[in-house]
């Protein structure tokens, strides 16, 4: 009787299975996989039905990881996706997303190394300009996710004395 394998075990395996570049099939034989659960055990994981076998199970996970997460991109960086083209937006995507995998339970914080991921990708087009606008994405994701902050409110402050004006100190709202 071969030992359960551990959740954390499992989750760092079918990470490496779905984020492997090539295919879920190439996620399983590969190093990082096989370095957590070996690759001849692997395929009871998935129980196979009559259309798909335990590898082109695997794949429906591979493929709709990558494309959750360009969804995500794209949604964030609709101007930068514009300015590249759907087809190079998507090359982009796929290579952002192998360098930067989600590491974060809220996709909120997915492209927050995009600007200097383009200025890096010298095959870009348009590389300059397309950093700059990831930039300007990226600052207006973070305005829409800043934290909730109580407006100021001239009436709760009516009765400050006119002598300390001088010296209020305000703060910007966090989406500033």
């Amino acid at each position: 009787m071969t030992r359960p394998v551990s959740l954390r075990r499992l989750q760092r395996w079918f990470a490496a299975v779905v984020q492997h570049p090539d295919s879920a099939a190439a996620g399983m034989r590969s190093p990082r996989a096989n370095r957590e659960i070996p690759a001849q055990r692997a395929a009871a994981l998935f129980r196979p039905n009559p259309r798909l076998d335990a590898n082109g199970l695997a794949q429906v996970y591979h493929g709709g990881y990558l494309e959750r997460l360009t969804e995500v991109l794209r949604n964030d960086f609709p101007a930068l996706r514009q300015l590249l083209g759907d087809e190079v937006f998507e090359r982009l995507a796929a290579r952002y997303v192998q360098a930067h995998p989600s590491r974060h339970p809220n996709l909120n914080q997915l492209g927050r190394e995009l600007p200097d991921f383009v200025a890096r990708s010298r095959w870009l087009p348009h590389r300059p300009f397309a950093r700059e606008l990831a930039t300007l994405e990226l600052a207006l994701c973070r305005a829409f996710d800043a934290p909730a902050a109580t407006p100021f409110d001239p009436a709760q402050h009516a009765d400050v004395p006119a002598e300390r004006w001088p010296r209020a100190r305000f703060t910007l709202h966090p989406s500033v």
